[in-house]
C-alpha cells in the first residue's frame, strides 16, 4: 500500500482543518475590493503561529505559481509537508486579484490538517461547504478550526491515467484529459514517491515545476509552457564547483578524512542559491542518509553522515538529535558526532567568520531547535550536549555569535510588544526564531502568567553557560530564579529587571535560616541577631513560668517590645512585595504613560500652538510636548488639597492621603530607574485613584479606568475653555 494512501486514516475519524490567507491591505471598491499591498503577515487565520514546516515550505516556493500565471478560474496546489517533528496535509487555493494600480496579483488561501494522507478529506470538505477562493472578508476565529468527519471514497483511475504512472516525475497530465482535484490527488498517490505528495491543478505556469509530482495544466497552451520548463530544468546543471567535487567532499567527510579543501567546497556550494535544501537532501539521501535514519545502524560513518546533513540542512537538526537521543547510548553516539565536529573546528579554527555560509546554517539549525524543544522536552539531554560541549560546531557558533543576537532580540521585545517600530533585531533573519519571538509576545503583556513549557529552554541555556536567557526562561516558567543563577545576572538581593520583565530570586533554606535566626533586630535600643533575641525570649519565658514575682511591672513594656520584634520577621516579605509593585510600575505604568501621551498628542499640539511662550506655565517647564505632558500629569496627580475641600472649607476624610506627595517630589525621568522615586509616584497615583473612587493599587494600565480618568483630567487642563460648566 502506498504510504500516502488515505486508507491510513480510520473511516469516520474527526478531521480538524485550519486555514490562513495571504495578508493584504484591503481597499473596498464599488465592485468589491482590491489589494493595497501585502502586509507580510497572514490574515483570517485559525492558528498562530503558522507551523514551521508549512511556513518554510511557503518561503521556499513549494506552493508558488509563476508570477502573473493565475487565471480567473482558481488554481490549486496539494502538498504534504514534514519537518520540525510535524506532518501536514495542505491545499492552497490560488485566486487572481488586482491591486490598487490595476495590476494582477496571486492571492493564496491555505487549508491544512496535522497529518499526512488527508488531502482528500480537505478537498471533500471544501466541496460540501463550497468554500475555497480567497476572501479577505471571511474572518476566522483563532483557535477554532473547521471540523468534519473523515470520509474516504474509492476513486477508480481510468486507463489513460494508469498509462502515465510509469513516467518520470513531474508528470504533466494532457489538457485534453478530463480531470479534477480529487482525481489528480488519487493519481499522485499511485506515483510511489519517497517524499510527500505534491500536485498542482489548473495552473498556467509554476515557479518550480520540479517541486511537483503531477501537474494538470489550465489549457493546451499552459501544457506546452509547463513541458518546456520541465525540460529546461532537467537539462540545466546549476553553476557550482561540480557534482564530482561536492560528492568527493561529502564522501571524505563520511569516512572521517576531512580536509580544508573539502570544507571550502561545501562552503562555496552553500553560497549558490540554486542549490536549495531539496538539492542537498536528495544528494545526501543518495549517500544513504534516509536509509540510515530509518535503520538501527549507528556506525561512525552513519553518525558522520547525519551530522553533516544536520550542518548543511538546518531543518534536519531536530530530527538528527531525535535519532541520536537513545537513552542508554546518547553519550557515546554524541561523542562520535563530536569527534567529527571537532575535526572540522581543528581544520578551520574557531572563528565563525571564516565560514559565513556554514555558520549561518549552524545558527539557523539552533533556531529551529529552540521551538522544537518546547514541544519535545524529552530532547533536552541531546540538545544540552549540542550547546554545552566545549568542542562542538554548534556550541562554538552559539557562544561566538548567536547567543548575543538572541539576547539582543529578547531585550527589544518589550518595546516591540508595545508598538515601537524599526528596532534593530539581529536574528530574525531566521524564520524559526522570528516565529518563536512572536509566540513569546504574551510574556511581556501578561508577565505574571507562568508558562511551564519554557522550562526546558531555561535548562538548555544554563547548560550552554549563557545565564541571561537561562534566567529569563526560569522566571517565565517557574516565576523565580535559583540563587546561584540570579547572582550571575544581577547584583541586587532579591529582584531586578531583565529583558523588560521583572525577575525574582528564589528563597532557599539558607535564606530562611538567615532571616529567622541571624538577621539583626533592635531590642530595647540594643542591636542583636535574632537567634540571640529568641534565646533571650526563652529565658524570659522560663523565668516568668518559675516565678512571676521576679518580673516587675516592666514586663508589660517587655511584652510589647517582644511583639514588635516578632513583627519584624515579616519585614523581608514586605520588602519583596514592595519590589513587586515597583516592577508592575515599570512593566505596566511605563507603557501606559507612553500611550497616554500619544492619546493626548493632538491636545498637546493645540496647547503649544496657542501658548508658544508657555503663558501660565512655570518657567522651569520644558516647552516641548513631553515636558508639557509631564507638567500637567504631575499637576493632576498632586492636585491641591484646597480643590478637595468640602462646602464648609474642611478637607474630606482622605485628605491625609491626598497631601502625601507634592508636585516637586515627582522625578519623572528617574522614577523607572530608581525605586525610591518610583515609590513616590506610586503613592501619588494611589492617592489620585482614591480621590476618584478608582481601585487604588498605584498602577496605571494602558486600558484601565485610571488612564481614562487621567486623559480626561489632563485634556481639561490643556483646553480649559472646552470644559463644560
Amino acid at each position: 500500500m502506498n504510504p500516502h494512501s488515505n486508507h491510513a486514516l480510520p473511516q469516520g475519524s474527526p478531521l480538524e482543518i485550519h486555514e490562513f490567507s495571504t495578508g493584504i491591505d484591503v481597499k473596498p471598491t464599488a465592485s468589491g475590493w482590491e489589494s493595497g499591498g501585502f502586509t507580510g503577515v497572514f490574515m483570517n487565520s485559525t492558528l498562530n503561529p503558522i507551523p514551521n514546516a508549512v511556513s518554510e515550505a511557503i518561503s521556499n516556493g513549494a506552493f508558488k505559481l509563476a508570477e502573473g500565471a493565475s487565471s480567473d478560474s482558481p488554481a490549486m496546489v496539494g502538498r504534504e509537508v514534514s519537518g520540525y517533528g510535524e506532518q501536514w496535509s495542505v491545499v492552497a487555493v490560488v485566486t487572481r486579484g488586482k491591486d490598487d494600480r490595476g495590476r494582477p496579483v496571486s492571492l493564496y488561501r491555505y487549508f491544512l490538517t496535522p497529518t499526512v494522507g488527508a488531502i482528500e478529506g480537505i478537498l471533500r470538505w471544501m466541496m460540501t461547504r463550497q468554500i475555497g477562493v480567497f476572501d479577505p472578508f471571511d474572518s476566522q476565529i483563532l483557535g477554532q478550526p473547521h471540523r468534519t468527519p473523515w470520509v474516504h471514497k474509492d476513486i477508480p483511475l481510468q486507463e489513460h491515467f494508469r498509462s502515465l504512472v510509469s513516467e518520470e516525475t513531474p508528470i504533466v497530465i494532457p489538457a485534453t484529459i478530463a480531470c479534477n482535484p480529487l482525481v489528480l490527488n488519487r493519481f499522485t498517490q499511485e506515483l510511489q514517491s519517497s517524499g510527500g505528495m505534491a500536485w498542482a491543478y489548473n495552473v498556467a505556469a509554476l515557479e518550480r515545476p520540479e517541486y511537483f509530482q503531477a501537474i494538470y495544466p489550465m489549457d493546451a497552451k499552459a501544457e506546452g509552457i509547463l513541458r518546456q520548463a520541465i525540460v529546461r530544468s532537467s537539462a540545466s546543471s546549476p553553476p557550482m564547483p561540480g557534482d564530482t567535487k561536492i560528492k568527493t567532499a561529502i564522501k571524505a567527510c563520511i569516512n572521517g578524512r576531512v580536509r580544508l579543501s573539502h570544507i571550502e567546497t561545501l562552503e562555496e556550494a552553500l553560497n549558490n542559491p540554486q542549490l536549495d535544501e531539496k538539492f542537498w537532501t536528495k544528494l545526501l539521501d543518495k549517500q544513504g542518509a534516509s536509509q540510515a535514519l530509518n535503520g538501527p545502524l549507528y556506525s561512525s560513518n552513519t553518525i558522520y553522515l547525519l551530522t553533516l546533513k544536520a550542518i548543511i540542512t538546518p531543518s534536519f537538526l531536530p530530527t538528527f538529535l531525535q535519532w541520536i537521543n537513545q537513552p542508554k547510548q546518547l553519550q557515546s553516539y554524541y561523542q562520535e558526532s563530536l569527534k567529527f565536529q571537532s575535526g572540522i573546528l581543528n581544520i578551520v579554527g574557531k572563528n565563525p567568520k571564516k565560514l559565513p555560509n556554514i555558520s549561518e546554517h549552524l545558527e539557523r539549525g539552533i533556531c529551529s531547535l529552540i521551538p522544537h524543544l518546547v514541544k519535545n522536552p524529552q530532547m533536552l539531554d541531546a540538545a544540552s550536549l549540542l550547546l554545552g560541549s566545549s568542542t562542538g560546531l554548534w556550541s562554538n557558533q552559539y557562544r561566538k555569535s548567536l547567543y548575543s543576537k538572541l539576547e539582543n532580540d529578547l531585550d527589544l521585545m518589550r518595546r516591540h510588544t508595545y508598538g515601537q517600530k524599526n528596532l534593530a533585531f539581529q536574528a530574525t533573519e531566521y524564520p524559526e526564531w522570528k516565529n518563536f519571538l512572536g509566540q513569546l509576545t504574551p510574556i511581556w503583556q501578561f508577565s505574571n502568567v507562568k508558562k511551564k513549557e519554557y522550562l526546558p529552554l531555561a535548562q538548555l541555556f544554563e547548560e550552554a553557560k549563557t545565564p541571561k536567557p537561562a534566567a529569563f526562561f526560569y522566571q517565565v516558567s517557574k516565576g523565580e530564579i535559583h540563587k546561584s543563577l540570579f547572582f550571575k545576572v544581577s547584583n541586587r538581593e532579591w529582584q531586578d529587571q531583565l529583558f523588560g520583565i521583572r525577575i525574582k530570586r528564589q528563597m532557599d533554606l539558607e535564606d530562611v535560616i538567615d532571616i529567622v535566626f541571624f538577621a539583626n533586630v533592635n531590642l530595647g535600643g540594643i542591636d542583636m541577631n535574632r537567634l540571640t533575641a529568641i534565646l533571650l525570649f526563652a529565658v524570659v519565658f522560663v523565668l516568668g513560668a518559675v516565678g512571676g514575682s521576679v518580673i516587675s511591672a516592666r514586663s508589660t513594656d517587655q511584652a510589647q517590645e517582644t511583639g514588635r520584634t516578632l513583627g519584624r520577621f515579616a519585614a523581608n516579605q514586605i520588602q519583596i512585595e514592595s519590589w513587586e509593585i515597583f516592577a508592575n510600575h515599570i512593566d505596566r505604568t511605563k507603557p501606559a504613560l507612553e500611550q497616554l501621551q500619544e492619546n493626548l498628542d493632538d491636545n498637546l499640539d493645540t496647547f503649544l500652538r496657542d501658548n508658544p511662550q508657555g503663558s501660565g506655565l512655570p518657567e522651569f517647564v520644558d516647552l516641548r510636548k513631553e515636558g508639557v505632558f509631564i507638567h500637567f500629569l504631575k499637576e493632576v496627580l498632586t492636585k491641591s488639597s484646597d480643590d478637595d475641600a468640602g462646602a464648609n472649607g474642611e478637607l474630606e476624610e482622605d485628605s491625609e492621603e491626598v497631601k502625601l506627595v507634592e508636585y516637586g517630589q515627582i522625578q519623572y525621568d528617574s522614577m523607572f530607574e530608581h525605586k525610591e522615586y518610583g515609590d513616590i509616584f506610586i503613592r501619588a497615583v494611589k492617592a489620585y485613584q482614591e480621590r476618584n473612587e478608582l481601585p487604588a493599587d498605584g498602577i496605571i494600565d494602558a486600558e484601565g479606568e485610571t488612564i481614562q480618568q487621567l486623559q480626561g483630567d489632563i485634556s481639561a487642563q490643556l483646553n480649559p475653555s472646552a470644559t463644560p460648566e
